[in-house]
């Protein structure tokens, strides 16, 4: 016979008489790990329910660790709305992922906050029709309550201006007139400012204008940790950025380097299209940094662009052009003004974009704002050329270090294109190019200079290596190569190469 005399009532839990109904108030024998056993407690249901809905979830794995004990699950926050955790064990003061079964990635749950966000849906009758002809059947939104994506009724997904599914769009109102060919490719189109567009059956079709763009963070609320789930949403909801991007910087520089003259009215025309609807303009109104900091990494490129390709643009479009990037640099100010942290190098970017809204407009607010920040960031670089508001960036700061000098040295080179110098306008500059190139070259070095004990993540790219290497050899003690095909950023006039090819074009 079992021994249960010490079994409270002398039953065992299963021999209980069930509750009809559970009170948040009743209590649960809850056994927790101490170091290598158990410990019996006790727990309340509403406790249980909020371990269960994650109101237990921690900002950062730093402090899920710091909260635990060996063996002790916790999750983390994978962004500021927080609807999704990811789920991690302190294995002797580590924190270590769990995996699903697939063992690639990391084990998630969506919380309650994703609950309240999907019911943001609502009924039809709610939206209007696009400008497009499409209806939209439901939406969700943003812990703000801004809409974040749309469905319309042909399939179309609208993510904060983007329209990923460009299929049977049967209105514009940009346009006032359209003769299609008989597969349907548009011949030519007459815009609303008046300006036609003739022999777009010939031409690459131009991706659809994006306006502002809601994106997840890359990192977890740490603000280091990458968050692995974050890219291919990022992705998707940039594609039609990304598009325009690269592809008018490749029909740019086939302009610019071999004399092609249909890239160049590729790139002309793309960039009109875009001038002309204002893309990349509207402020993103949910408080979220991320769109802002797409359009400052993108708006050099659609200047140098311009610049690369303006003799090939029709006189009567270059104001429309120009009027855009006016309207583009007062956002970029106003994005500057709503940062949180104004010392890294996303002001650095933003300073970048605002001067190559200047080059091209000549408005001088644009030059003074930009050079301003320029100096401030002069002011971070220490004698041993690193720079203080990136050394937070544990095995980053080097990729860091070269990420914050591609926009120091694109505000450099646009300076020459207006017949200025900004290269000598502090020497702390070639501190930090030269501690950089090193440590492109040795990262080793790179952390024994700064005074770091972190192996660094090497350099797979970078955008203004070739210029300085062609304009300033004497700063390569023989480290890098002209022709190395790191050598390219998508922010910098492009990847593989790319930005060699627009330095080869410049220094001269």
């Amino acid at each position: 016979m079992t021994d249960t005399s010490n079994v409270p009532n002398g039953k065992r839990i299963s021999e209980l008489t069930p509750n009809a109904v559970l009170n948040d108030a009743d209590i649960l024998p809850i056994a927790a790990p101490a170091d290598d056993t158990y410990t019996t407690g006790k727990g309340s249901i509403s406790n249980l329910r909020r371990q269960l809905n994650f109101e237990n979830a921690f900002d950062s794995i730093a402090a899920g660790l710091a909260a635990t004990v060996n063996n002790q699950i916790f999750h983390v926050w994978d962004n500021a709305d927080k609807i999704r955790v990811t789920e991690f064990i302190n294995i002797n003061g580590v924190a270590s992922p769990i995996f699903l079964p697939d063992g690639v990635n990391k084990k998630f749950y969506l919380t309650p906050q994703a609950v309240v966000l999907l019911s943001k849906y609502v009924s039809t009758n709610e939206y209007p029709t696009l400008d497009n002809g499409r209806k939209i059947l439901g939406a969700m939104g943003d812990s703000e309550g801004g809409t974040v994506i749309c469905f319309d009724d042909r399939g179309g997904a609208h993510t904060g201006g983007v329209t990923n599914d460009t299929s049977e769009i049967i209105s514009d109102r940009y346009v006032e007139e359209v003769k299609a060919d008989k597969s349907g490719r548009p011949i030519y189109k007459v815009f609303s400012t008046g300006h036609t567009i003739f022999g777009l059956n010939q031409l690459p079709a131009v991706p659809p204008a994006v306006f502002h763009l809601n994106l997840p963070s890359l990192y977890y609320a740490d603000g280091v940790t990458e968050n692995p789930a974050a890219e291919p949403i990022r992705t998707l909801l940039r594609l039609d950025l990304n598009n325009f991007n690269m592809g008018l910087y490749k029909y740019s520089l086939a302009c610019a380097s071999d004399g092609d003259s249909a890239s160049g009215r590729v790139a002309a025309e793309w960039l009109y299209d875009w001038a002309m609807r204002r893309s990349m303009t509207n402020r993103n109104g949910s408080g979220n940094p991320e769109g802002s900091y797409d359009r400052h990494w993108r708006v050099p490129n659609f200047c140098m662009s311009y610049m690369i390709v303006k003799k090939e643009i029709p006189v009567a479009m270059r104001d429309e052009i120009v009027a855009w990037f006016t309207d583009l640099g007062a956002v970029l100010i106003s994005d500057f003004d709503g940062y949180s942290v104004k010392t890294n190098n996303h002001s650095y970017w933003c300073a970048a974009a605002v001067y190559a809204c200047y080059v091209i407009t000549g408005v001088e607010s644009f030059k003074t704002f930009a050079l301003t920040i320029y100096d401030q960031a002069m002011a971070r670089i220490e004698s041993n050329g690193t720079i203080t508001s990136e050394m937070g960036r544990s095995v980053r700061i080097l990729y860091y270090h070269s990420f914050a000098s591609d926009p120091l040295v694109m505000m450099c080179e646009l300076a020459i294109q207006k017949g200025e110098d900004l290269y000598n306008r502090d020497p702390r500059l070639f501190k930090l190019l030269k501690t950089t190139m090193h440590g492109a070259y040795d990262s080793v070095w790179f952390s024994s200079n700064a005074g770091v004990s972190y192996v660094m993540e090497p350099i797979t790219s970078g955008g203004f290596y070739p210029f300085v290497l062609l304009r300033y050899p004497a700063l390569n003690e023989g480290w890098l190569t002209i022709d190395d095909p790191r050598w390219g950023s998508q922010f910098f006039m492009g990847q593989n190469g790319g930005s060699t090819q627009l330095a080869k074009l410049w220094v001269k």
